[in-house]
């Protein structure tokens, strides 16, 4: 949708779309930087306010170490602007629907969103990419699925969509699927964050924390490489230095958000809730020596689909609890 006012503004608005797809963090930068650009050049381009606020939120969910507070409220700013602009365009539900679920964490409400986004363009694949996110937010993951796999029929071209369905097949235990998945990411945008600590945590799902170790080594940004290492070091025999490794990481990155990080002390013994998404979770299906904690996206898709909480390498009791009905 160009603008009306100035053809510049859409041109840098393809810009910002260009660079989001790659998914890092200077890529990132880069998005914002352009739609910033967009709407300076347009100030009644909705289009170019909801990207603008869909590459905010991206960068305070996945990359924003430091301000990730800051991060959201310039999405939601830009959102309320695109959405006083054109309520009824895809691109400005899809920015609100975004924004409810991180930092909102109303799966509904974004749920709404994103189906009130498909109404308006059936043959969005973003659209239906941000749906089964919601979805798989709210445990429903076959459905997820289903939508994430119609979404790459729609663009497989998508980078995010490879980590939506590659997380998707590691809640089912389909681990092959899963790496399938995360390789076809790295083949359409070789230098994306997080395919590479994906893999890292699928080879330590499996027991094989050598090539974790390599996975983890090869991630090209910085935060998620140091996440994927330390990660990887809570498999080894040296608890200390595991103890230590994770200790530095919380300290140095315990901004980026309460999924990224559990900010507990390093030497206590914690019960974690573990809530299931069918029924009561079996205790034995949790590894202590990779100790997850929130059951994030990578081992369960019904959390919040930012990534892991990780917690000290300390005895652990879990106990679980039910997801509360509608």
């Amino acid at each position: 949708m160009p603008s009306n006012q100035n053809p510049a503004a859409h041109n840098a608005v393809l810009q910002s779309d260009f660079y989001f797809q790659q998914q890092t963090a200077e890529s990132i930068q880069k998005a914002i930087s352009f739609a910033q650009e967009a709407v300076r050049l347009d100030p009644t381009y909705a289009l170019a306010y909801a990207k603008l606020s869909q590459a905010w939120r991206q960068y305070g969910a996945s990359f924003a170490t430091g301000n990730a507070e800051k991060a959201y409220e310039e999405a939601r700013v830009a959102a309320e602007k695109a959405a006083s602009l054109a309520p009824d365009l895809v691109e400005v539900r899809k920015a609100i629907g975004w924004i409810s679920m991180t930092p909102g964490l109303d799966f509904r409400a974004a749920e709404k969103e994103f189906r009130r986004a498909l109404e308006l363009s059936p043959g969005d694949a973003g659209a239906k990419n941000a749906l089964s996110y919601a979805l798989m937010a709210q445990g429903r993951l076959a459905e997820a699925e289903q939508t994430c796999r119609e979404a790459i029929l729609l663009d497989p071209l998508v980078t995010v969509l490879w980590y939506n369905l590659g997380r998707l097949a590691v809640a089912a235990g389909r681990y092959q699927d899963a790496e399938e998945a995360f390789r076809k990411g790295l083949e359409i945008q070789p230098h994306a964050a997080r395919f590479y600590t994906y893999l890292a945590t699928l080879d330590i799902l499996q027991k094989n924390p050598t090539a974790a170790l390599q996975q983890a080594q090869l991630e090209p940004d910085d935060f998620w490489r140091e996440y994927a290492l330390t990660l990887v070091q809570q498999t080894q025999t040296n608890r200390a230095a595991a103890d230590t490794a994770l200790k530095n990481f919380s300290s140095k990155y315990a901004t980026n958000g309460a999924y990224q990080i559990a900010g507990l002390p390093v030497g206590n013994n914690y019960t974690v809730y573990a809530e299931a998404l069918n029924g009561a979770a079996n205790p034995s299906q949790f590894n202590n020596a990779l100790t997850l904690l929130c059951r994030n996206a990578m081992t369960d898709a019904g959390w919040p689909p930012l990534q892991a909480c990780i917690v000290p390498s300390v005895d652990i009791n879990f106990t679980t609890r039910t997801r509360p009905g509608p």
